[in-house]
């Protein structure tokens, strides 16, 4: 197992984006974070909601937007990662110390009230993070 240090996720609060090529609704919201540097980003962001018990990997939950999602009604959640921001440095330290990702969390389901209600599962888990240790 592995973890990281997380600083802060700062959530935007969840809204509707429209409809995916399959007629089932979008609820979105993006994240920034500060955390430790990590190349493992988006795992520890699904592990957080696996944790939190949003959904299960690879039935509901995913990672990336290039992944084919199942057809059915859903909800379906997929955690995208999108551009942050430059990292934070300490004086005299050749490498940033904090870094500053950020990603888009995308809940798709055939009716409104299960996306929002999976969107905002996810958002609630994520908020909250605020000077933890992450291991997934």
């Amino acid at each position: 197992m592995s973890s990281t240090d997380y600083l802060k996720i700062f959530a935007q609060r969840p809204f509707e984006l429209g409809l995916d090529d399959n007629h089932r609704i979008r609820i979105v919201f993006n994240i920034r974070v500060e955390k430790v540097p990590s190349d493992t980003f988006a795992q520890e962001i699904l592990s957080m909601l696996v944790t939190a018990g949003v959904g299960t990997l690879g039935t509901n939950l995913f990672l990336s937007s290039s992944v084919t999602l199942p057809t059915g009604d859903g909800p379906y959640l997929s955690v995208i990662e999108t551009p942050g921001r430059e990292g934070s440095y300490i004086q005299n330290q050749g490498a940033p110390a904090y870094d500053h990702p950020s990603a888009q969390i995308v809940c798709r389901a055939r009716a409104r009230g299960p996306a929002f209600a999976m969107a905002t599962a996810a958002y609630n888990a994520l908020k909250g993070v605020v000077n933890q240790t992450v291991t997934f």
